[in-house]
């Protein structure tokens, strides 16, 4: 007996049900997930400002409506829009603002992941790259800063995500949105230029037509990038002297190196591997992920067009920043921070392609070692979240309170800008009120060490390497340590230089930890 067409309809809406409800699960668990790490992104960034100084300097620009150029203004304007309705009360205010956006651009960055991995790698992969990118300790940090690096690196991905179809499919519409996505990652940061290389070699490498398909319609996405860069960064239509300045100091930056000139042949093009991703990522989830990406490499022609545009950004990201002798003390891990993600996403799927060809007894260890090598991070993470409100300097402060003195603070130790030369013009300059103590961070002095070992530095690193060397052997002097260790801007080893009490002899300094256990 044939069916009947209401019969036909309630069975076709059986067989969907389940469907929408799994749908509907997995959308509630992205939502969660983006919103948990939304939650971590936030927490704990009411640290002081004077912890570093562009954080300072960027709530003044904030706040004045002036800026210097030396950066594209998106992360500004949109802490400006922000700030227009909150009405922030003061400076440190305008920095935790500021800090928000930045979050808010990480957690945009935890779901473009999702969206990218989960039509490639299935649900639970696509969460795990989701929650790999949220717990990374180079991500989750670095988003409780009021600087450009998450909002860059997002507004990549998302041009990424729009080349890789306007290759597919050159349509005008598509254009425009590539132009859109371009010209928004224009404006968070200069280091974006980088994104023209990548879509270079895409046309070369990737393009399923001819290079000159696209010329007419990527004139275009050309054009909106640029209509786009200039509302954001309007500005310098009356000050383009300003701007030019900025841009320029930046690239003489980049070409000639910022303090120390971090050469990438000496290191073998493995400095920031070695000091930037592994330190970042942690080191299990760090190699794993190069040799995960190195396998994608060797098979290139087998991953879809959208993983070969993220293979090369991967690579053009590493070595652009590789190459440049600008590696600058302190955090420079931030500079590797557009390629971390990428890198989870090429370890989750070389996890993904073993796991569907292993038997069930090698799944489970495969998802055991999935577990350790993600759940390493986070417990990193959690530690750095954890300390960035119990900063190193939060102790030198009650050390100050308990005793009294002329202190001469260096960068890095509070809001003052001391350096190892000021002490011996102290007290010429200011008879009668010679120094007490130099507070010294590790975030100055380490640079100039490091630059002991490294080949054909100018004149003053040695310098100042040799004046701090001398200070540390020849006063007493008491060392504060962090709980769980420094990281990008947050608790450097700070040293309290008695200068009243020489040694005369070679010393050590007094170590103390500054932070208990976690609570």
């Amino acid at each position: 007996m044939a069916e009947t067409p209401e019969a036909t309809s309630r069975e076709g809406a059986m067989r969907q049900a389940p469907a929408a409800r799994g749908r509907m699960v997995e959308w509630l668990g992205v939502v969660a997930l983006v919103l948990c790490a939304a939650g971590l992104f936030v927490a704990s960034n009411d640290f002081s400002r004077y912890y570093h100084s562009d954080e300072s300097k960027k709530a003044g620009f904030t706040a004045d409506f002036v800026q210097d150029f030396k950066h594209p203004l998106l992360l500004l304007q949109a802490t400006r829009l922000v700030n227009a309705r909150v009405q922030a009360e003061d400076l440190q205010a305008v920095t935790r603002l500021g800090r928000s956006v930045s979050a808010m651009a990480a957690a945009g960055l935890v779901l473009l992941m999702y969206l990218l991995a989960r039509p490639r790698l299935g649900v639970a992969a696509g969460f795990a790259v989701a929650a790999g990118v949220a717990l990374s300790p180079i991500i989750l940090i670095h988003a409780h800063y009021f600087k450009e690096d998450l909002l860059l690196t997002f507004f990549c991905y998302l041009s990424l995500l729009a080349l890789a179809r306007f290759l597919a499919e050159p349509t005008q519409h598509l254009a425009l949105l590539l132009g859109l996505a371009t010209g928004l990652a224009f404006s968070s940061h200069y280091k974006s230029l980088l994104l023209g290389v990548v879509y270079l070699l895409a046309l070369l490498l990737v393009a399923p037509r001819p290079a000159r398909a696209y010329v007419r319609l990527g004139l275009d996405a050309a054009a909106a990038a640029a209509v786009v860069f200039l509302i954001v960064n309007y500005p310098i239509l009356w000050d383009p002297a300003g701007f030019l300045k900025g841009f320029l100091f930046e690239g003489e930056h980049a070409l000639s190196g910022h303090g120390l000139s971090i050469r990438p042949l000496e290191h073998l093009f493995s400095f920031h591997l070695v000091n930037s991703l592994i330190p970042g990522m942690t080191l299990p989830l760090a190699l794993a992920a190069v040799a995960a990406s190195l396998w994608a490499a060797v098979n290139f022609d087998k991953l879809d067009r959208l993983e070969r545009v993220l293979l090369l950004f991967i690579a053009v990201a590493y070595f652009v920043v590789e190459l440049s002798p600008t590696k600058p003390f302190p955090d420079f891990q931030r500079y590797v921070i557009p390629a971390v993600p990428g890198l989870i996403y090429f370890f989750v799927k070389l996890l993904s392609r073993l796991a569907a060809a292993a038997s069930a007894h090698k799944q489970l260890l495969l998802g055991l070692g999935a577990l350790t090598l993600l759940g390493y991070p986070g417990y990193v993470s959690l530690n750095l979240l954890y300390d960035l409100n119990r900063d190193t300097r939060e102790a030198v402060a009650a050390f100050v309170e308990q005793h009294p003195g002329n202190y001469v603070f260096e960068s890095y130790t509070r809001d003052a800008w001391a350096t190892v030369h000021d002490i011996s013009g102290l007290a010429a300059d200011a008879p009668g009120h010679e120094p007490d103590f130099y507070v010294a961070s590790s975030f100055m002095y380490g640079r100039y060490f490091a630059g002991l070992n490294m080949q054909d530095q100018v004149p003053e690193v040695y310098d100042k390497a040799g004046r701090y060397a001398r200070l540390f052997s020849g006063f007493h002097c008491v060392e504060i340590r962090p709980r769980f260790r420094s990281f990008a801007f947050s608790n450097p080893v700070l040293r309290i230089v008695d200068l009243r009490r020489p040694t005369g002899r070679a010393s050590m300094c007094e170590v103390r930890f500054h932070g208990g256990a976690m609570d």
